[in-house]
C-alpha cells in the first residue's frame, strides 16, 4: 500500500490504490469526510490519537497484529481494516461509519430541539427558530411553517428560515402543488429532481429561477387532519434528502405538531386570538413537544445522559439504566464525576472546551454502579443558552460485546494458523516417508543377504551386523515419521527445538 499520511479521503492523490474503493462512499450531507490513517506509517500512532479529538469519523488501517486492532479502537478509531484486505473491507467498513456519522449527528439535532422547546418562552419565536435551525443545520436553501385554513382553502406563513417579518403572509395554495398533495393525502411529499417532477409542471419556471432542485412537504396532523405543513427546499446542486433525513423531518413535524396544538395560531397571525389564551395553550402544547422527545431519547439503545455544570445528573436513559447499573433515580443523586475514572471527568470537559463544544467519537471506560470498568464508545456536546454553557450531553455504545468478538476472531486466527502448520508438517513428513522408504528396504534387504552369507569368523561380521542394526533402526525412524498427525517439539541443543518424533506421531492426546 502506498505510503499515506492522515488525509482527508476526498483528496486523495490520484495514483492512491485507495481512490477507487473510496470514490463511491463520499459523504454529502455532515461535510465531514472521513479521515484514514496507516499507523504502520512513521507518527500513524500518534496523528490517529490527534484525530480522536475531533469529530470527523475515522478509519485506521493496521498491519497483520492482533494487537493494533485492540489499540486502533483505544485511540478512537471508528473502524479498523487491515491493510492486507483493503480493497475487500474498506469500502463496507466505510458505509458502516458514514451510517454512524450520519445517525449521531441526526440524534443531536433532535435533542438540541428538545432542548429549544423546553427553554423557549416564546412560541412564534421558537418556532422561527426551529425553520433556521433546520435549513442551517441540513445545507437547505429554506424551511417554512405553514398553517392551513381549510375553509378558504389558504395558508398562512407561520415561520420562515431566510426572513422573521414575513409571519402572516398569506399564502395562495394554487402556486403550491406540494402542499395540495399533502393535503390530499395526509403523508409527506417528496420532490427529488423538482425541476422536471410532473407535479410542479405549472412552478417550474420560478422554482428554476430560485434554483431550487428538490421538494419535501411534511404534514402537521391533529386530530386526523392537516393544520400545517413543514416545507423545505433545496438547491445548491443538491436533488434529494436521505432517509435518515426524512426520519428526522418525521419526527420534527410531529414535535411541531404538538407544539401547536391548543394553540390558536391561525388565529394570532390573523389577529383573533387572546394573548392569555394562546400562552397557555403555547405552555401545554411545549410541554406535550417535550415530553415526546424525551420518550424519542429514552428509547435509544445507546446510553444518553446529560448532567448540568456543577455535575448533577438531569437526563439518564434506559441505555444508560442498562450500562451503568444505575437506576435514573439513582443517577440523578449522584455527581457526573462518579460515572469516569479519576481526572477523567476534567480532561473530558477541557476535550469538549477544545473543540468548540463538541467532541467527536472516542475510546472512554465508564465506572458502573458495582466498580465494573465498561468500554464505551463515547460522543458529547456542550448545551448552550444564550450563548452560555447549561449542561453537557454524552453518548455511549457499549463495547464489550464488540471486543469479545474480536477476541473471538483472534483465538480462531490463531488455531487456523496452528491447524495450517500441523497439515504442512503431516504433508511433509509423509512424503519424506514415503521417499525414504524405498532405498531403505533396499539397504536392508543388501545388509541381510551380506550378513547370512558371511561366517562368524568373517572380519567383516561385526561390520555387517552393525550396518544391519542401523538401518533397522533408520526404518523405525520412517515409520515414525510417516505416522504424524501433529507438531511437537523437545528441546535439543542450545536454544534450539526439533520435533518430538514419538509424540508427534502418537495417536494418543
Amino acid at each position: 500500500m502506498a505510503a499515506l499520511p492522515p488525509i482527508p479521503m476526498e483528496v486523495l492523490p490520484a495514483g492512491s490504490p485507495l481512490r477507487a474503493a473510496v470514490a463511491p462512499l463520499q459523504p454529502g450531507e455532515e461535510g465531514r469526510a472521513p479521515v484514514l490513517v496507516d499507523v504502520g506509517e512513521p507518527g500513524g500512532w500518534e496523528a490517529l490519537a490527534q484525530l480522536a479529538w475531533g469529530a470527523r469519523p475515522v478509519v485506521a488501517v493496521v498491519g497483520d497484529d492482533p494487537a493494533d486492532v485492540r489499540r486502533a479502537h483505544t485511540c478512537g478509531a471508528w473502524e479498523v481494516v487491515h491493510a492486507g484486505r483493503l480493497a475487500a473491507e474498506l469500502p463496507f467498513r466505510l458505509e458502516g461509519v458514514l451510517a454512524r456519522a450520519r445517525q449521531g449527528h441526526h440524534l443531536l439535532l433532535l435533542q438540541q430541539l428538545a432542548a429549544g422547546y423546553a427553554a423557549a418562552e416564546a412560541p412564534e419565536a421558537l418556532l422561527h427558530e426551529v425553520t433556521r435551525w433546520l435549513a442551517e443545520t441540513m445545507g437547505i436553501q429554506r424551511a417554512a411553517l405553514v398553517a392551513l385554513d381549510a375553509q378558504e382553502g389558504v395558508g398562512f406563513l407561520v415561520a420562515s428560515s431566510d426572513d422573521s417579518t414575513r409571519k402572516g403572509q398569506r399564502i395562495e395554495l394554487e402556486r403550491y402543488p406540494e402542499i395540495r398533495e399533502v393535503i390530499r393525502t395526509q403523508a409527506p411529499v417528496l420532490l427529488e429532481e423538482a425541476q422536471g417532477h410532473p407535479l410542479l409542471e405549472q412552478a417550474r419556471g420560478p422554482l428554476a429561477a430560485q434554483g431550487v432542485q428538490a421538494i419535501a412537504a411534511l404534514p402537521l396532523l391533529q386530530r386526523g387532519g392537516v393544520t400545517g405543513v413543514l416545507l423545505l427546499r433545496a438547491g445548491g446542486g443538491r436533488s434529494s434528502f436521505s432517509p435518515e433525513e426524512l426520519q428526522v423531518l418525521a419526527s420534527v413535524a410531529h414535535a411541531t405538531a404538538l407544539a401547536l396544538r391548543h394553540v390558536r395560531l391561525l388565529e394570532s397571525v390573523r389577529g383573533q386570538s387572546e394573548r392569555e389564551r394562546r400562552a397557555r395553550a403555547a405552555v401545554e402544547a411545549i410541554q406535550q413537544a417535550k415530553d415526546f422527545l424525551e420518550r424519542l431519547i429514552d428509547s435509544s439503545v445507546d446510553a444518553i445522559l446529560a448532567a448540568d455544570l456543577r455535575g448533577r445528573i438531569i437526563l439518564f436513559n434506559k441505555g444508560a439504566e442498562d450500562i451503568c447499573g444505575y437506576t435514573a433515580e439513582e443517577a440523578r443523586a449522584l455527581n457526573v464525576q462518579r460515572l469516569y475514572p479519576a481526572g477523567d471527568a476534567r480532561e473530558l470537559m477541557r476535550a469538549l472546551r477544545a473543540g468548540g463544544g463538541r467532541l467527536g467519537p472516542r475510546r472512554q471506560d465508564i465506572l458502573t454502579k458495582s466498580g465494573e470498568r465498561v468500554p464505551v464508545n463515547m460522543t458529547a456536546s456542550v448545551v448552550y443558552q444564550d450563548g452560555r454553557e447549561v449542561a453537557t450531553l454524552g453518548i455511549f455504545s457499549d463495547l464489550r460485546t464488540l471486543m469479545r468478538l474480536e477476541q473471538k476472531l483472534t483465538e480462531t486466527e490463531g488455531r487456523l494458523q496452528e491447524s495450517e502448520k500441523n497439515a504442512v508438517l503431516v504433508a511433509l513428513a509423509g512424503t519424506a516417508a514415503h521417499e525414504l522408504n524405498q532405498p531403505l528396504t533396499c539397504v536392508l534387504g543388501y545388509a541381510e543377504l551380506l550378513r547370512r552369507r558371511a561366517s562368524p569368523a568373517s572380519p567383516n561380521s561385526k561390520a555387517l551386523e552393525a550396518l544391519h542394526r542401523e538401518a533397522e533402526r533408520m526404518a523405525d525412524i520412517v515409520r515414525k515419521i510417516g505416522k504424524i498427525t501433529r507438531y511437537e517439539t523437545k528441546a535439543y541443543v542450545g536454544d534450539q527445538v526439533i520435533v518430538d518424533l514419538d509424540k508427534a506421531s502418537s495417536h494418543e492426546d
